[in-house]
């Protein structure tokens, strides 16, 4: 462990020892029968939360930050209203930053039908489009925006949805809840003091600081093809499918 991991743990031994050389010494005080042994006990106490004042904005700026999982700022949708949705529902999708492209799929597709199917009414929006340049091959991309909670990015904790596909039948399995423990901290009222955010400012996050993510299933078949899919899957149709 190096110097600047132990920091913390030396601070915590220097506080908690003052401390008790200020409580030994104001004990030691009030025995005397001086008439200044209180001025000198409020002396001693006024100097100790000095010297945790001073401790404390020493070490707010020593502690090591870990800045590895802070979200990059990306030029989309940042102070905008931009929607996955809509631009996939304009069949615009193409125009949508490709870092949101999770993972994508291709298959190649016998017949004139293809079969879609979900274990259970599907909560992740599924588009679908008609490709007039491909032929007999269906393509499948998993769109995703990036998933920022007080301002530290999360994507990649996410699964993936799961495919099977197997004579003209294609079965989509949704992405698996995943549970974070997710902590935070803010600097406390004495070492607050001593920097320009306010006791209050920041308790609450921003819109910049956290940022709802948005997903779908994005299926491209050829002009020949008619999709079939049952009452429980929720399906958009695009571009040239539509109606």
């Amino acid at each position: 462990m190096s110097i600047i991991g132990l920091t913390p743990i030396i601070l915590l031994v220097f506080i908690v020892g003052l401390v008790v050389l200020v409580v030994v010494r104001t004990k030691r005080i009030g025995l005397k029968s001086s008439k200044f042994s209180y001025v000198n006990r409020v002396k001693w106490m006024f100097t100790a939360y000095m010297a945790l004042l001073l401790v404390s904005a020493g070490a707010f700026y020593v502690l090591p930050k870990d800045t590895s999982l802070m979200a990059e700022e990306t030029n989309i949708n940042k102070g905008s209203n931009f929607s996955l949705y809509e631009w996939s529902d304009k069949g615009k999708i193409d125009s949508v930053d490709h870092s949101y492209i999770k993972e994508t799929w291709e298959y190649n597709i016998d017949g004139s039908d293809l079969n879609l199917k979900t274990p259970s009414p599907n909560e992740m929006a599924i588009f679908v489009e008609v490709n007039d340049a491909l032929q007999q091959t269906v393509k499948v991309a998993y769109y995703q925006t990036p998933i920022i909670i007080e301002g530290i990015n999360l994507s990649s904790r996410v699964h993936l949805p799961h495919i099977d596909f197997s004579n003209n039948n294609m079965t989509v399995t949704e992405p698996e809840p995943v549970e974070v423990n997710f902590g935070t901290y803010k600097e406390s009222f004495i070492a607050s003091q001593f920097s320009e955010e306010g006791w209050m400012d920041g308790a609450f996050s921003s819109s910049d600081a956290t940022r709802s993510s948005q997903h779908l299933l994005y299926i491209q078949i050829p002009e020949d093809i008619d999709i079939n899919y049952d009452q429980n899957v929720f399906v958009e149709l695009v571009g040239a499918g539509e109606g």
